[in-house]
């Protein structure tokens, strides 16, 4: 239904505004008085701009980086026709290029922070055959570079019907291909009515693009843009309209016409503000209601996320006392069920396992107060309560995406833990079905991407802080698990130690570097050492992992990664427990963040579930569904590589 609380961010795209420098699109973005921008990204791929200078420029003026454009090689709009056979990804004379421009556009918007990246994908056949067929297939070439990135992509419309676009997303079968939507375009192209189209792509769309446009009088040519406000778009009946659409997505004015672009952007801005405001003043007071009637009160929105729990196992507590923490942080939030089949930990009894020093001692904590949480042996009581709002599945691995299809099915926002599932066409049935709940968040606990030190990794290896990375080494071992060992024993439930152990820091390294060209792994099914070779042979990356034997094993983890200017390391238990080594052997200690991922990735999905109830769109999630597809095709590779001794190519 319609958000009477709708408030989309407004931005501009920077070729609209046609700039000379990065200093001068932060200018320009400035004088239109938006707060973000969509950025064509060719100025950076020809090397005419850096990053730095456009990240500081923006910074200083204020200005948000929301997402990026793509443009294809040698695409001549001079009339319909010339667009027609040069456009997008269809021309096979430019396609190898446009696949490689496509792979570094990926690597620039990871490094660049971006979700979204749109582009043209080119005329779409509007019958199914061969031309459809080898454009689905570049397409979904050109998505999983972005995928592989963590970058979701989005489709500009106009080009086609809204049908046929709808068609091929369902047939493209990528769940991270959306739909920015410009209105105009449907008019330009004269490719339909501008509302009857959104209606049809609403679940698909990711981002929209403000432009006004009048349709021609002679088929075959270009209708005519216009500013904002003075063509065909009916402003009001579109935001209406757009104010189902969830996540709330971001409005860029995009103005490709004119020599008073800085003028009409302003203009653009102002009328989009007005129709809002309209909008918001109807729905308070309410239609044919005199301008002095009483304003009706907005209902309620409850401060508090209402949580459930599945599974009280180990990682069940750890989301508990996480959530508390999240509290004490100011991310309101209340356990309100949980289910196990354990009659004691129903009863908030907790799990000695991980906390085998307070058993002993008689003071383990209970999990929670059982009079003020209710308790279930079936999970899908806890998934039937109107009370949960989000719900962590802590439970057996073959369980997770069962799990988590019927908590989307009931309207919950979902946090699964790790691994999703044992085989990536399981992880990819999920990733579908989040898809299909654009309005909900579905974020699996990958919890490395979140852990003090291990994120601040990341984050220097994006920036290229220190220079080229040249090694990574990660380590980890463990204990075998004392707890539920009929399951650990068993590979074909759990996954043995390499999914369920070895799968943080495979993760970790796939999301810092991107997946490996070719894995080569050595040992035996409780303790590996896995090399990932990568296009570039100057950087070497390591990883062991082991479940420990004995009753002295210790947990630890590890890492060293060493730069062109500098050694960064890593090592649980140490004093300071992340340092950096630069020349001369002057070693400089990092400080770190309180707490450990379990806490952040909570208060991370919890503050983007706040910004969702108050009609903003948050950030995107850190660790997202489909990105799992392609881990545990990594890890498949890795067991393949194990078993046959043998180095083996890893699947996208």
């Amino acid at each position: 239904m319609p958000d009477a609380v709708f408030s989309p961010r407004l931005g501009v795209c920077s070729w609209s505004l046609q700039p000379r420098s990065e200093q001068d699109l932060a200018r320009l973005a400035r004088q239109t008085g938006v707060a973000c921008v969509q950025l064509g990204l060719k100025p950076l791929l020809a090397g005419q701009w850096s990053v730095p200078a456009l990240q500081q420029a923006l910074a200083d003026a204020g200005q948000a980086l929301v997402s990026g454009m793509l443009s294809m090689a040698r695409e001549d709009y001079s009339s319909l026709a010339s667009i027609a056979l040069t456009g997008g990804l269809r021309p096979d004379a430019t396609w190898k290029e446009n696949r490689r421009t496509a792979a570094e556009a990926a690597v620039l918007a990871r490094r660049l922070g971006l979700s979204l990246v749109s582009f043209h994908a080119g005329f779409l056949p509007h019958e199914p055959g061969r031309e459809r067929d080898k454009l689905l297939e570049r397409l979904r070439q050109v998505a999983d570079l972005f995928a592989e990135q963590g970058v979701a992509v989005a489709l500009e419309t106009g080009q086609e019907t809204a049908e046929t676009l709808e068609q091929v997303l369902v047939a493209l079968d990528r769940p991270h291909v959306g739909v920015n939507f410009d209105p105009a375009n449907m008019l330009l192209y004269g490719m339909g009515e501008p509302l009857d189209a959104l209606q049809r792509l609403l679940p698909s769309v990711r981002q929209v693009h403000i432009k006004d446009a009048c349709r021609t009088s002679v088929p075959g040519t270009w209708g005519r843009e216009v500013p904002v406000g003075s063509g065909e778009v009916d402003w009001r009946g579109f935001l209406e309209l757009l104010s189902r659409c969830r996540p709330v997505p971001d409005l860029l004015i995009e103005r490709e016409d004119g020599a008073r672009r800085v003028a009409d952007v302003t203009r653009a801005r102002e009328h989009i503000e007005h129709c809002l405001a309209a909008r918001r003043a109807a729905t308070v007071v309410g239609p044919g209601a005199p301008a002095d009637a009483p304003r009706a009160a907005r209902p309620p929105v409850a401060a508090s996320v209402g949580v459930g729990v599945l599974g009280l196992g180990f990682m069940g507590g750890r989301h508990i006392d996480a959530y508390r923490v999240a509290q004490a942080a100011g991310l309101a939030n209340h356990l309100v069920a949980v289910s196990d089949a354990d009659a004691d930990r129903r009863r908030g009894a907790r799990s000695a396992a991980g906390h085998e020093a307070l058993a002993a001692a008689g003071s383990l904590p209970p999990l929670f107060d059982p009079r003020e949480v209710v308790a279930h042996a079936d999970p899908a009581a806890v998934l039937s309560d109107p009370a949960v709002e989000l719900v962590s599945i802590c439970t057996w691995t073959e369980s997770h995406v069962p799990l988590a299809l019927a908590a989307l099915a009931a309207g919950k926002h979902v946090l699964v833990e790790k691994p999703l599932a044992l085989h990536a066409a399981e992880v990819a049935r999920l990733a579908a079905e989040v898809q299909r709940h654009p309005d909900l968040l579905c974020m699996p606990a990958m919890c490395m991407r979140f852990w003090p030190g291990w994120s601040w990794l990341a984050e220097i290896i994006a920036e290229g802080r220190f220079g080229p990375l040249r090694t990574l080494e990660l380590r980890r071992l463990a204990p075998a698990p004392n707890w539920s060992a009929g399951f650990y024993a068993d590979e074909a439930r759990s996954g043995g130690m390499l999914v369920d152990l070895h799968v943080h820091d495979a993760d970790f390294i796939r999301w810092c570097l991107g997946p490996p060209v070719e894995v080569s792994v050595t040992g035996h099914a409780g303790h590996v050492h896995v090399d990932y070779r990568y296009a570039d042979p100057a950087c070497e990356v390591r990883a062991e992992a082991a479940w420990l034997p004995g009753r002295e094993a210790r947990f630890s983890m590890s890492f060293r990664a060493v730069f062109e200017g500098c050694i960064v390391d890593y090592a649980s238990g140490r004093d300071p427990l992340l340092r950096v080594e630069r020349r001369h052997a002057l070693v400089e200690p990092v400080a770190l963040e309180e707490h450990t991922g379990y806490e952040h990735e909570i208060q991370a999905l919890l503050a983007a579930i706040h910004a969702l109830r108050r009609g903003e769109r948050p950030p995107p999630l850190r660790a997202q569904v489909h990105e799992a597809v392609g881990l545990m095709r990594l890890l498949a590779a890795e067991r393949e590589s194990l078993l046959s001794g043998r180095p083996v190519a890893v699947a996208g």
